[in-house]
């Protein structure tokens, strides 16, 4: 998906190699706040490095990018047209979401997690105006700038919704996992499982930045305008 948009960037790959990094001879480094502090004092001998707050939401990351790199335009150009782009979507799919109906997302990535207000939630609240169901609400309460929550298949009804989104990944260990668990009887008698109201996504729409929230969010949009339910990984399709 981000390929298109990183042509003549040389990508690193996880874990760093410091040599491979020097060699680069970067003027500036920007990493995220997880960053383990033994491998931000070797960034700090390269050049000069700063970090993002891993817990920023989408716009303010935005912003502080846009200012650090004098693209502040830029960054509420983006912003505007998110928000133009969310509003058109509410409005076109305003018969097929109810008043008030709830949505939940889940992703199963070497577990099962809920998302709350950013990634795949920006996309249900922010994006698309679902309303949050209680559980979710009251994690996004208690923490505005959570992520999302693991939890266990067993008290996945907790978090029963109008509409579940499911982010899986299409092979690999955690494929095979996640076919078990659409298989259990707790997610088979989820109410919107048995409604036919469920939506499976690739995992790689499930991240959180500009290109990929864009992205996400016509996705989602065009799917449900045109009533699919597997558009982006065919759960026949898994391995």
């Amino acid at each position: 998906m981000l390929e298109k948009h990183t042509e003549g960037i040389l990508s690193l790959k996880e874990p760093i190699d410091i040599e491979e990094l020097i060699a680069l001879k970067p003027d500036l480094i920007i990493y995220p706040s997880y960053t383990p502090p033994a491998l931000v004092s070797e960034f700090r001998r390269i050049a000069t490095s700063l970090d993002i707050n891993w817990k920023d939401n989408v716009n303010v990351r935005m912003r502080k990018l846009g200012a650090l790199f004098g693209k502040e335009q830029a960054a509420n150009e983006w912003i505007s047209s998110y928000a133009n782009r969310s509003e058109y979507w509410q409005r076109t799919l305003k018969d097929q979401i109810g008043h008030k109906e709830t949505a939940v997302a889940f992703v199963y990535h070497h577990g099962l997690f809920v998302y709350t207000g950013h990634h795949f939630g920006h996309t249900l609240y922010n994006g698309l105006g679902f309303e949050p169901p209680d559980r979710v609400r009251e994690l996004m309460s208690n923490d505005s700038q959570m992520k999302w929550k693991r939890i266990s298949l067993e008290s996945i009804h907790a978090y029963s919704s109008d509409r579940i989104f499911m982010a899986l990944p299409a092979f690999g260990p955690d494929a095979a996992r996640v076919r078990q668990l659409l298989e259990d009887e707790a997610w088979l008698t989820l109410p919107a499982v048995q409604a036919g109201k469920v939506r499976y996504v690739d995992l790689s729409l499930a991240n959180y930045n500009p290109i990929t929230l864009n992205d996400h969010l016509e996705a989602i949009g065009a799917s449900m305008l045109e009533g699919l339910t597997d558009f982006t990984i065919p759960y026949s399709q898994m391995t």
